[in-house]
């Protein structure tokens, strides 16, 4: 695949054991990741977003989006929280894909 034909990628529940592999997997085949979502894991969101250099992340947890800001205070890396967060993020992302490893009625509202 030429790299113009690759497209940008949503990932909302990167934390978790799906979102993970998903990861491994856009790293190995060199899949762009635009924006990723989670719930409270800042820490292991913080590493994503510097490690696949995201233009957003979102936190599912205001508090842990609070957190998320501090530590990615030296980035571009946009931070929103909140379920309205999650919605903004989409909504402001160019990419055309999206993959939801999200839990439960947490990724209802996103996907549709």
């Amino acid at each position: 695949m030429k790299d113009q034909d690759k497209q940008a990628l949503i990932l909302l529940g990167s934390t978790g054991s799906i979102g993970t592999s998903a990861l491994d997997v856009a790293e190995t085949f060199d899949i762009p990741v635009d924006c990723i979502s989670a719930n409270r894991s800042f820490d292991l969101a913080e590493a994503q977003a510097r490690k696949f250099r995201v233009r957003a992340c979102v936190m599912a947890d205001e508090h842990a989006a609070a957190a998320l800001r501090i530590k990615l205070a030296d980035t571009a890396v946009q931070v929103y929280g909140g379920e309205d967060g999650i919605l903004q993020m989409i909504d402001d992302s160019p990419a055309s894909v999206a993959l939801n490893a999200t839990v439960g009625k947490a990724g209802l509202l996103p996907t549709v």
